[in-house]
């Protein structure tokens, strides 16, 4: 009977051993998932965005177009504009309440437009302005666009004036704001970033130019215009071309950051080596790379060079 009831017990345990390992994974409790990190600060910001001020207006020379706003997270503090029905007149708003949403638009384009904004250095009256030893005196009035943005620090609140920048992703925030002024519907556009499509490398000095722009006109077709010494004589390159042969050019050009360069003057009588740079909002800008890029850029242009040959 001893013997049978030990034989009895250790079926049991074998038994239950088994069912803990069958069904333990089951009805044990799984931890909890970490909380998700929380976003660093963004370092490009002054602090927190509390408030945006516009004032604008073309002019005499553009009937009905003044307009201004003031608009913290919770409300429109003050606005004045002519309302797209030109049967009214001007229209002022005070005190107006906001959605969550719409500051959220507001923020989401400024963090956007931000590191393109440079700071207005305000004028000291006392020092003048000069041409040719003679002082020029600055009269108020025609047009202005001014922008004001207001940060909230850990030393306190801070307003700081900004040039527009020539972004046409500015045309968003001010929807926006036009919008908020006076709801009627406006299409908001968010502008995806402009992106390089041409690229025109130069050097007085040496003689050669390296240019590869897309045709305004014609979908999908680049211009290659290429001009360097070979043997003391002066040779050239010139075709058109599909997206493909700009890609590449594009591959190239895109990590080198060359907009971060200074700026410089491609004109006649300018700086001796420049490269100017081409986007697809119809801007450009002219920049000096440093001698490595120059380098970097000569070399990949020869070589794209005998390739189009």
């Amino acid at each position: 009977m001893k013997h049978n009831a030990r034989a009895i017990l250790f079926t049991e345990v074998i038994l239950l051993s088994i069912l803990s390992l069958l069904f333990g994974g089951c009805i044990r409790k799984i931890p909890a998932a970490p909380d998700p990190p929380v976003p660093a600060a963004d370092e490009s910001l002054p602090g927190e965005l509390v408030g945006i001020r516009h004032e604008s207006s073309g002019g005499s020379m553009v009937y009905r177009s003044e307009f201004a706003i003031e608009v913290t997270p919770d409300e429109i503090v003050h606005a004045e504009y002519w309302p797209e029905d030109y049967r009214r007149d001007r229209v002022e708003r005070d005190h107006v309440p906001i959605k969550a949403s719409q500051w959220a638009d507001l923020e989401k384009i400024t963090r956007v437009l931000w590191p393109l904004m440079e700071e207005v250095v305000p004028y000291e009256p006392d020092e003048g302005l000069f041409a040719d030893g003679e002082e020029i005196f600055v009269l108020d009035g025609g047009d202005y666009n001014r922008w004001y943005f207001t940060w909230k620090t850990d030393e306190g609140e801070r307003t700081i004036q900004v040039y527009e920048p020539q972004d046409r992703r500015i045309t968003t925030l001010r929807d926006l704001l036009c919008e908020l002024a006076e709801p009627i519907g406006r299409k908001i556009v968010w502008y995806d970033p402009p992106k390089l499509d041409g690229i025109y490398f130069c050097s007085d000095e040496d003689r050669y130019s390296y240019q590869c722009t897309c045709d305004r006109d014609e979908k999908d077709l680049y211009r290659c215009y290429f001009y360097f010494m070979e043997n003391g004589e002066r040779k050239s390159v010139s075709t058109t071309t599909d997206g493909k042969v700009w890609q590449k050019v594009y591959d190239f050009c895109e990590p080198l950051n060359l907009a971060a360069f200074p700026e410089g003057n491609g004109m006649i009588g300018g700086d001796p080596l420049t490269c100017t740079l081409y986007y697809d909002d119809g801007r450009q800008k002219t920049v000096i790379p440093d001698e490595t890029t120059v380098e970097k850029l000569l070399s990949f242009f020869e070589e794209m060079c005998e390739e189009l040959r």
